[in-house]
Order: structure tokens, then C-alpha cells, then sequence
């Protein structure tokens, strides 16, 4: 009688160890870690990532918080800093879970013609850094970025910058200093009036005096630098 209790007490106790591993977070963040890995591949793949300045442990076996310019918290990637680092060619940014815990990215002095971000996506991202690339546009899709509060992209070679509605409803500061955006139908921000953003740079984008009046209208609270 004895042996069958324990055989009965053991068999609970397996029972809700398994339950326990079904809701556990840390298989679910080993499968984040894993969606992570996959678009760090993706963005050293897009980008040229066998001739980086500096690409150290990226696709190997390392632990990805040891790979050049990542840095992961809770199994997360959070930041992303590859700096002056020879980054060329289109980066569509990889959507869904993927890096979706991302809050940093600052890929600023290198060679990018293009950076695409699917809509519905990043929306933890906090810090936007590509100034000093090639960029010719930038498309931002709906319900994207809505975490950001900085956003710089200066010094690129912009004629358009586009936000369609619902993204960036928390953006503070935004520089665009040093393109070609010339005029009030190349600079389209899709919610109106903007009230959160409390700086914007243009300087060197040529701007005339309706244009100027039309942002200032709709961003109310921003001081602008022409």
C-alpha cells in the first residue's frame, strides 16, 4: 500500500512538472532567441556581413549576445549598434516576433541605399539611427515604430519621407538635416496635427515659406531648425 502512495505522489509530481514546462516563459523566450538568431542572419546576409568592418561571431556557434555590436537582456535582443561598419545594399528589416523586442538600432556612417520596415512591426524600437547613409526614401507602413522617440536620418540623399497613418504617435525628436526634401509633397506624415514631437531638423532641405508654415502647422508643439 505503501509503494503504490509513492508511485501516486510521484506520478503527480511529473504530472505538474510537465504542466509547469508547457507555460514556463523560458521555452518561450528560447523560441524568441531563436526568431532573434534568424533576423541577425537576415540583416548580415542583406547587408554584405562577410566584408563588415567588424563581424565578429556572427554565424557562429557563439551565443548571439557575443556577436559584434548585439546586446540581449532576458534572452531578448534589445540593441543593435553597427556603427561606421561598411553595411551596403537594401535592409528590409525582418517583421513579426522577429527582433520585435528590439529597442536600439543605430547603424549610422555606412553605405545603405535602402531600409524597409514591415508594418506592424518594431513597435519597441525606441532609438532610430541612420544618419549618414545613401538612403533615397523613406517609407514608413502603418502601425510601425510606435515606441520611438528619437529618429534620425540625416545627411542621406532623401526627395520623400513618408509615415502613414498610426506610427510614430511617439516621437519626440526627428532629424532630417542635409537631404533634398524639398517641398511640402515630398514630406507626408500621416497623423495630424503631431503633437508629441518637441524638435525637427531641416536644415539644408531647402524649404520655402508655405512649406515651412504647413509643418509648423502640423506639428504644433516642435521648434523647428531650417
Amino acid at each position: 500500500m505503501k509503494s503504490i502512495k509513492i508511485s501516486h505522489i510521484f506520478f503527480i509530481l511529473i504530472f505538474c512538472i510537465a504542466c509547469q514546462k508547457k507555460t514556463d516563459t523560458p521555452g518561450n523566450i528560447v523560441q524568441n532567441n531563436r526568431l532573434d538568431s534568424l533576423g541577425l542572419v537576415s540583416i548580415y546576409n542583406q547587408t554584405g556581413g562577410d566584408d563588415w568592418a567588424y563581424n565578429t561571431n556572427w554565424l557562429t556557434k557563439a551565443p548571439i549576445d557575443q556577436w559584434y555590436g548585439v546586446e540581449v537582456e532576458n534572452g531578448r535582443v534589445v540593441s543593435i549598434i553597427l556603427i561606421d561598419n561598411a553595411l551596403n545594399n537594401v535592409l528590409n528589416f525582418p517583421g513579426g516576433d522577429t527582433l520585435s523586442n528590439l529597442q536600439e538600432l543605430y547603424l549610422f556612417n555606412n553605405i545603405l541605399d535602402g531600409f524597409n520596415i514591415p508594418a506592424n512591426s518594431l513597435n519597441n524600437l525606441r532609438k532610430l539611427n541612420l544618419y549618414y547613409n545613401q538612403l533615397t526614401s523613406f517609407l514608413l507602413p502603418s502601425n510601425s515604430l510606435n515606441s520611438l522617440t528619437s529618429l534620425n536620418i540625416s545627411n542621406n540623399s532623401l526627395t520623400s519621407f513618408i509615415i502613414q497613418s498610426n506610427s510614430l504617435n511617439n516621437l519626440v525628436f526627428l532629424d532630417l538635416a542635409g537631404n533634398n526634401i524639398a517641398s511640402q509633397g515630398t514630406f507626408v506624415f500621416g497623423n495630424d496635427p503631431v503633437n508629441t514631437v518637441k524638435q525637427i531638423i531641416l536644415t539644408g532641405n531647402n524649404y520655402y515659406v508655405d512649406g515651412r508654415l504647413a509643418l509648423e502647422a502640423q506639428f504644433p508643439n516642435a521648434t523647428f531648425q531650417w
